[in-house]
């Protein structure tokens, strides 16, 4: 204990981690870990994201030593960050007792999956869940008790809750689905991938929340308060979705190929979805004029005001 740190990364299939799980391989109920307060929604919500968007939050164990049923001393790996995630897995899964039962699903989409028991699939639904995969990172050695500590208090320091993971978790928002839908198009999807690569606490959902709201209300929201409470109570024509969704591709392509600096943030790609949609004719002339020129956004610091000032920015910047 105490030697340098090193973290091996793997992907396990739900099925292969329940089994291992069972093995005792897995060790989810170290003391140091709170135990399952999330309700069935919630863990309805994780396979959900397995399933539709193919990414659940990266789980973390550290490796420890523990004597088998031979008696020898073998490696197991002990939850540290992530035991909430893994129970969704695993209690869906597991064949249940009366003590301890499995859950049902309780999310709508997809509909093969709604209030149904995972023992109640069969064939290619059955294999669509068994086949998701879990992203785990394992320390190759054991943390003392103090490391742990300081471990787990890091995590839970850092980790606010995201507005990606207030939107997924308000499984009864309309918005919800739609975006998610968008989100499961695989060329919309191929091009999310390829303009984010971490979409750790559903940073993919947030972007693309951020950009639909733009689109339809034609100016950004002012705050976190204000977009869950468009996400929680409106409705999106499916035309308008369509249109929306044509957008967002456009514009995502156009900065992933521009290869242009911070395109995932909100005071970037926002500007240039505003010319994308209002003033075509602008963004023509700036991404000509990229092709030859340098161009940085000026530091906006967080201003309410940010978008706006960048797209002037921008139009600014074409006419000098």
């Amino acid at each position: 204990m105490g030697s340098e740190m090193h973290w091996r990364s793997i992907d396990i299939s739900f099925i292969n981690f329940k089994r291992d799980h069972e093995d005792g391989i897995y060790i989810l109920d170290p003391p140091h870990q709170r135990n399952v307060v999330h309700n069935d929604d919630w863990k309805s919500g994780i396979i959900e994201s397995g399933l539709t968007i193919k990414d659940i939050p990266t789980v973390y164990f550290h490796t420890v030593k523990k004597m088998n049923n031979d008696g020898e001393l073998v490696e197991r790996y002990e939850s540290l960050d992530g035991k909430q995630r893994c129970h969704a897995i695993y209690d869906f899964l597991k064949e249940g007792t009366s003590e301890m039962p499995a859950y049902r699903y309780k999310l709508r989409k997809p509909e093969w999956l709604h209030n149904k028991y995972f023992r109640e699939l069969s064939g290619e639904h059955a294999h669509n869940v068994k086949n998701c995969e879990l992203h785990v990172k394992i320390l190759t050695r054991e943390m003392s008790k103090e490391e742990i500590g300081k471990f787990f208090a890091k995590r839970q320091e850092a980790k606010n809750t995201t507005l990606g993971e207030h939107l997924n978790s308000n499984i009864s928002s309309n918005i919800r689905e739609q975006v998610v839908h968008i989100m499961n198009d695989e060329e919309f999807r191929n091009i999310l991938e390829n303009f984010v690569t971490n979409n750790n606490r559903f940073n993919l959902m947030e972007i693309v929340t951020h950009m639909t709201y733009y689109l339809h209300n034609n100016k950004e929201s002012r705050n976190t308060e204000t977009i869950l409470n468009w996400w929680g109570n409106v409705h999106i024509e499916e035309n308008n979705i369509i249109e929306y969704k044509t957008c967002m591709k456009d514009v995502i392509k156009i900065l992933t190929d521009m290869k242009f600096p911070y395109k995932h943030t909100k005071s970037v790609y926002l500007p240039f979805l505003h010319l994308y949609k209002f003033e075509q004719e602008q963004l023509k002339q700036f991404r000509m004029k990229y092709q030859k020129e340098n161009f940085k956004f000026s530091d906006v610091n967080g201003k309410h005001d940010a978008v706006k000032r960048r797209i002037d920015e921008m139009k600014k910047w074409i006419k000098e």
